[in-house]
């Protein structure tokens, strides 16, 4: 056959003909819905569309082959960040900069913007990187504003002007723009909250007085306040007069005195007050229900608060009545009692104080155990300490001066031998025995001496703040949690990692899953276990006949510009201009690989140190990283929060000078690839690869004799040379941090490609080669893809018909 297709929907497939290599499109029973003229055609699931390629150029094609779109733009992309689009349609790029269509095509935003963002639902707000440029105001119907606006929510605006009394003041308007106000100024705060915001009213002798407006702009406040917070839903806000706090109503009317130093938020209808070191309360309607006689005082979660005078922690009520939590029965149940004996009218105990998971310490004769929301016992009160709770079913108990863990029915799962124990995560604890932790699961010992000591003598694993105003535990150190330990006292700090779907531990060994066991993913630094299926790429001909592998002379010296990485630009656009201008025309797709490719020519420059004295696959494995993220930039993972390089281990063993020499170099190469991959394709827009590309391209050639410099310039300029009928594009990219790239109608390139001068580009061909490349059996444990998204999402290939 003469064709390939591949599959859009049930009823709508993309063809490909082999003779001309252009694309169409069919429907049911093969009726031709658009003939094979297009150099790309790719489905836009979302909106029922396809975008279109024809002669570099791109448009839209409905589902029934209608254009809605010549092929007029030099980019039209789909891919944006949550939140930041108002309408259903594309990116459009030209030569003036970046815009919006909507999927009728119809401009929204005109295509000449450096940066396009949407503001609460409303506008579009865009602006130009000059020094002189005004950010321009679009609706979501396409409607231009006047350049001098600015945005607030909910669709209100504001735009500065000279006016008198205050000097230069703002013009409020409405969404209809009404001019609504024009004696008020927006602040940094200014933004409405339950119908008002908050404004700056006056200007006295240098000094800013605040006060408020409405929906309809009317300012509701006469007084002048030295600082305001937002109004509640209560319709109350927190103000400052005179340095004292207090709060009003939408009428102006004082619900709190001022006269405190300290008001907490309303909640559940309630607020705290603090004064002369001691705390009170008050309601939404301005009663006074504790008096500030407290040293402490918990939120009010509906029913009272929990409270602290000296050495007496309680409950009380709204009615300032008080309750200690006792047992009249002998430690077999235990609730909130009166001084009187009668019991708090409360029907579980959370609704004092919510528990972090299961359990709450209770304590009788000096010793201490957990009960639950009834008062009912569920650890013996027969420990000297206890663990706040149980946590995910696990928690722990001290005897004498050991601990030991309790599982969720408490009984002791571990012998009482570790000096502390505390919370990792829940379901998990570590262990301290002299300066070793131990990995502690409901089930006993995960692993042993896994974990460097962490902290001081008083800190093990997690840092407790279970205070009365609020309640969190906080790993050492996460990406999901912050912590509160010192990271620059703590060097020796291993982290918990808590991923989307899964807990990994980094140890010395590895990452070790909550079973203990090593991951196939291994750390590649620091583990000494080796990935059961190497990646066993042949070192490419080209780099071989070279004469380049393992180089006996020391690396060239790196200009200093190139090792500070505020100076990268710098240095490429002084010294490699023409090459960046070139770059900057090529798809991402393949800059990213081709950075692999000059990667590949940087390790074999160092084989032999490299084999000899790291983790010599873990390049090869970054390296790797880079040709999947070519196929697609979510194949990329940044889960994993290392790179390859130079290590403390390695330096300490090194005595001979060029072998030290050569893996600086090295790791300067594969951290500048780690900041790359996880700063700028994964977590950012994945635009200007054209630059790094180049920073790369001057990185490996810098390390090189001058007779080499010239073999590798012949080879990457030929790769470019080559690529250029295919991946090269009549628009440089630019850099914009609200506006993704995307990849869609890339062309996908093969490893192959970048190393054989005499490779013949055809894309079943290609197709066919990167299908075998990732099914390779060591892609399977290489730790910076993200192997969920590449099985969930595989690449839409061409297959014979």
């Amino acid at each position: 056959m003469n064709q390939a297709i591949k599959k859009a929907t049930d009823t709508l497939t993309i063809k490909y003909d082999k003779s001309t290599q252009l694309q169409g499109i069919t429907g049911s029973n093969n009726q031709e819905i658009a003939p094979c003229i297009y150099e790309e055609i790719s489905y836009v699931k979302s909106l029922n569309q396809f975008i279109i390629k024809q002669q570099g150029l791109y448009g839209i094609l409905d589902e029934g082959g209608s254009i809605i779109v010549e092929t007029k733009y030099p980019m039209i992309g789909t891919k944006y960040y949550v939140g930041n689009i108002l309408e259903e349609g594309y990116y459009i790029q030209t030569e003036e900069g970046l815009g919006r269509i909507n999927r009728s095509g119809k401009i929204i935003v005109e295509p000449k913007y450096n940066e396009i963002n949407s503001k609460e639902n409303n506008f579009y707000e865009t602006e130009t990187w000059s020094y002189d440029s005004l950010k321009v105001i679009y609706n979501a119907d396409g409607q231009k504003l006047e350049q001098n606006f600015n945005m607030l929510n909910e669709g209100y605006l504001y735009k500065r002007v000279n006016n008198r009394g205050i000097g230069r003041i703002h013009e409020l308007y409405n969404k209809k723009l009404e001019l609504i106000n024009d004696k008020v100024k927006m602040n940094y705060n200014s933004h409405y909250c339950h119908g008002y915001m908050q404004v700056t009213t006056a200007e006295k002798e240098g000094k800013s007085y605040f006060g408020f407006v409405d929906r309809q702009g009317k300012i509701i406040t006469k007084e002048l306040y030295d600082k305001v917070s937002d109004f509640t839903k209560d319709g109350l806000a927190i103000v400052v007069k005179d340095g004292k706090m207090g709060a009003i109503n939408s009428k102006e009317e004082v619900i709190i005195p001022f006269m405190y130093d300290r008001i907490s938020d309303f909640e559940n209808g309630f607020a705290l007050v603090f004064k002369n070191k001691l705390w009170g309360a008050f309601d939404n309607r301005g009663k006074q229900v504790l008096p500030t006689e407290y040293e402490a005082l918990s939120k009010n979660y509906g029913e009272g608060f929990i409270y602290i005078i000296g050495e007496e922690v309680g409950f009380v009520d709204s009615n300032n009545h008080r309750y200690q939590l006792t047992t009249k029965d002998e430690a077999e149940t235990f609730f909130y009692y009166d001084s009187e004996g009668n019991k708090a009218s409360i029907s579980n105990l959370d609704q004092a104080y919510p528990f972090l998971d299961k359990g709450m310490v209770a304590c009788y004769n000096n010793k201490e155990g957990l009960i639950n929301t009834l008062g009912e016992v569920i650890v013996p009160v027969k420990y000297d300490q206890i663990s706040t709770t149980i946590l995910g079913g696990i928690g722990y108990v001290k005897k004498g001066d050991f601990w030991a863990i309790i599982n969720e029915l408490g009984e002791v799962v571990t012998d009482f031998k570790y000096d502390l124990i505390g919370f990792l995560a829940p379901g998990y604890c570590v262990g301290k025995i002299g300066n070793k932790c131990t990995l502690l699961s409901s089930k006993g010992e995960v692993s042993e001496n896994i974990f460097d000591y962490i902290g001081d003598k008083d800190e093990v694993g997690v840092f407790w703040d279970f205070g009365l105003h609020y309640n969190a535990y906080v790993p050492v150190s996460s990406f999901d949690f912050s912590t509160i330990l010192n990271a620059k006292k703590f060097k020796n700090i291993h982290s918990l990692e808590i991923n989307k779907d899964k807990l990994y531990f980094m140890t010395n060994l590895g990452y070790v899953d909550t079973n203990g066991s090593i991951t196939e993913v291994i750390n590649p630094i620091l583990s000494p276990k080796q990935a059961t299926n190497l990646i066993e790429d042949k070192i490419p001909l080209i780099i071989e006949d070279s004469g380049i592998v393992s180089l006996k002379n020391k690396i060239g010296k790196i200009p200093k510009l190139l090792l500070d990485e505020m100076y990268y630009v710098y240095y490429v656009e002084v010294h490699q201009k023409e090459l960046l201008n070139t770059m900057l025309h090529y798809e991402s797709s393949f800059l990213i690989g081709f950075t692999g490719a000059m990667m590949e020519w940087a390790l074999y420059r160092v084989k032999d140190v490299a084999e000899e004295r790291i983790n010599f696959n873990a390049y090869l494995q970054r390296i790797q990283s880079l040709y999947i993220a070519s196929f697609n930039f979510d194949y990329l993972t940044d889960e994993y929060d290392w790179y390859g390089g130079f290590n403390e281990f390695i330096v300490e063993n090194i005595t001979d000078a060029k072998e030290a020499n050569k893996l600086e170099y090295l790791s300067v190469l594969d951290y500048y690839v780690y900041k790359l991959c996880r700063f700028k394709i994964v977590s950012n827009s994945a635009r200007k690869i054209g630059l790094n590309a180049t920073e790369m391209f001057s990185l490996v050639r810098a390390s090189l004799p001058k007779k080499y410099q010239t073999l590798f310039e012949e080879w990457a300029y030929d790769v470019l040379e080559r690529a250029k009928p295919h991946c090269f594009t009549s628009i440089k990219d630019f850099y914009t941090k609200n506006i993704p790239y995307d990849q869609r109608m890339d062309q996908l390139v093969p490893r192959e490609f970048y190393f054989d001068k005499e490779y013949k580009w055809d894309r079943l061909e290609n197709e066919k080669r990167i299908k075998a490349y990732l099914k390779q059996a060591s892609i399977k444990e290489n730790p910076y893809i993200n192997h969920k998204e590449l099985e969930r999402n595989p690449i839409s290939l061409f297959a014979d018909q």
